[in-house]
C-alpha cells in the first residue's frame, strides 16, 4: 500500500540510503518515521494535539507581531533565556505564553521557548519511546524554521539534518514511486512534462455560504480547470465520468431509508406524533414509523447553503466531542423551534453483526450516552418538551428488541396507542 509514510521515507531513502529515522512535520500534522536497511519498520502521526505542528507556530508568530519565515529562526537563535512552556495542548502553551509576556519576558526569550515547546511536543506524543537513530531526516515546512532544527538538536544532542526540497518530500517520494511502478499509464497521472506547459493560477471569493471560501483556480492549457481551497466540494469534487454505471449510492441509501416496508399498517386513529433527529443512528424513519406512527425528522445537516444547524452545535456541546455529535445538539435545537414537545432519542447500544466473524458490534460510546448528555448542555424543561430514552440492543437479535420495544411503551405515559 502506498501512502504518505511510504512516499515520505521513499524520498528520504532516494536522497541518503543511510538515513534510518524520519522527522516529518507539515502545517497540520507531523510523523515519525523508523527505517533499518532501506525498509520502514516503524511509523507513528500525531493523534489529536495541534501544539506539535507548523501552523501552531504560525498563529503564535502572528500573535507576537513577527514574521514566521524571516524573524522567528533569527530570534530564536538569538535567546539568552528560552522561557519553559512545556509540551501540553495548544490552549495551555497559549496560556503560558501570555503568562510570560504579562512577567515581562523578552520576544526572543518567548520565540525560543515556542521552538522547545513544539520539539517536547513531537516527542513525547508522536515519537514517545520509539527508536530515535543517528541519521536523522527533518522533512516538512517546519523544518524552515532554524530554531525548531536547533531545539531537535539541543535536546536529543545529534546532528539533524534538513534535505534540500524538504517541504516537498512527500510528492519527491510519490513521483518515485509512480515512476518506478509506472503507475502514471493507468491512472490520472498528468505526465513528467507538466511543469513544461503552460498554466495560470487566480483565486476569487465564494459568496455561496457565510465561509467565503477563498477559492484557488489552476488552468493547464488544454485541460479543465481545477479548484481547491473550499470547505466543501462545490468546485473540487470528481464529476462522473460520462458513460458511467456506479449509480449514486448517497441517493440509494436515501431512497432505502425512506422507504416504506411491505406489511406497513394504517396509522391507529389514536396515535400520537413522534419527532427525532435527523442524525447519528435515527435515521431509519418508515421503521421507526412503523413503531411511533407520524415521524417528524429534523432538518439535514448542511455544509454550504444553510449554516444554522452546524453552527448551533458548537454553542451547546459541553465539552469536546466528535463532528456528529456536535450536530446532533444542533438536531435537537432544530426540533425544538418548531416546538416539538416529544423527542425520540433512544441509546442504542449494538447493531447486528455483519459478519459472524465479527462478534462486536457495540456502537460509538458517544452516541450511547447522548440522549443522557444532551440535558447537559440544553434546557428541556424550559421547553416544555420530553425525552424518550430507550436502551435498545439491535444485536441481541429480534425477539430481544422487541422485547425492549414493549416495555419501552408500556412505561411510556405518553406511549403510542397499538
Amino acid at each position: 500500500m502506498r501512502n504518505e509514510i511510504t512516499a515520505q521515507a521513499t524520498a528520504a531513502i532516494y536522497i541518503d540510503p543511510k538515513v534510518d529515522t524520519i522527522f516529518e512535520i507539515g502545517g497540520q500534522d507531523s510523523k515519525y518515521i523508523s527505517i533499518d536497511d532501506g525498509v520502514v519498520i516503524d511509523f507513528e502521526m500525531n493523534k489529536v494535539c495541534a501544539a506539535g505542528t507548523g501552523s501552531f507556530l504560525e498563529e503564535q508568530a502572528e500573535k507576537l507581531d513577527i514574521s514566521i519565515k524571516e524573524e522567528f529562526g533569527a530570534l530564536a537563535l538569538s535567546a539568552e533565556e528560552p522561557v519553559r512552556m512545556g509540551e501540553r495542548c495548544t490552549v495551555f502553551i497559549e496560556s503560558d505564553l501570555v503568562h510570560h509576556q504579562q512577567c515581562g519576558a523578552q520576544k526572543d526569550d518567548l520565540i525560543a521557548g515556542l521552538s522547545y515547546s513544539i520539539v517536547q511536543n513531537y516527542l513525547n506524543r508522536v515519537v514517545g519511546d520509539r527508536r530515535v537513530g543517528n541519521r536523522i531526516f527533518f522533512q516538512g515546512g517546519t523544518a524552515f524554521n532554524k530554531g525548531v532544527v536547533a531545539a531537535f538538536e539541543k535536546v536529543l544532542d545529534k546532528e539533524i539534518i534538513v534535505p534540500e526540497n524538504h517541504d516537498v518530500t512527500g510528492a519527491i517520494g510519490v513521483a518515485i514511486l509512480a515512476m518506478e511502478e509506472r503507475t502514471w499509464e493507468r491512472s490520472g497521472f498528468k505526465g513528467f512534462d507538466l511543469s513544461q506547459r503552460r498554466y495560470e493560477q487566480t483565486s476569487f471569493e465564494c459568496k455561496g455560504c457565510p465561509n467565503l471560501c477563498l477559492i484557488r483556480k489552476v488552468s493547464v492549457e488544454g485541460e479543465k480547470p481545477l479548484f481547491y481551497g473550499s470547505r466543501c466540494e462545490k468546485y473540487d469534487v470528481i464529476k462522473r465520468t460520462k458513460g458511467s454505471n456506479i449509480p449514486d449510492l448517497f441517493e440509494e441509501r436515501e431512497k432505502m431509508l425512506f422507504a416504506s416496508y411491505e406489511e406497513e399498517e394504517e396509522l391507529h386513529p389514536c396515535s400520537r406524533d413522534r419527532d427525532t433527529q435527523d442524525s447519528l443512528c435515527l435515521r431509519d424513519v418508515s421503521f421507526l414509523e412503523s413503531l411511533l406512527h407520524r415521524i417528524r425528522l429534523s432538518g439535514g445537516s448542511f455544509r454550504c447553503h444553510e449554516q444554522r444547524t452546524d453552527s448551533k452545535r458548537v454553542e451547546n456541546v459541553v465539552s469536546e466531542t466528535c463532528f456528529p455529535i456536535k450536530v446532533s445538539h444542533g438536531h435537537v435545537l432544530n426540533l425544538l423551534e418548531k416546538g416539538v414537545k416529544r423527542i425520540f432519542l433512544p441509546s442504542i447500544v449494538n447493531l447486528k453483526p455483519s459478519h459472524p466473524e465479527i462478534p462486536n458490534t457495540s456502537a460509538c460510546p458517544y452516541a450511547q450516552s447522548f440522549p443522557y448528555a444532551i440535558p447537559s448542555s440544553i434546557d428541556f424543561k424550559k421547553n416544555d418538551a420530553k425525552i424518550f430514552q430507550p436502551i435498545l440492543h439491535f444485536g441481541f437479535g429480534r425477539d430481544y428488541l422487541e422485547k425492549e420495544l414493549i416495555q419501552f411503551v408500556n412505561h411510556s405515559t405518553e406511549g403510542p396507542s397499538r
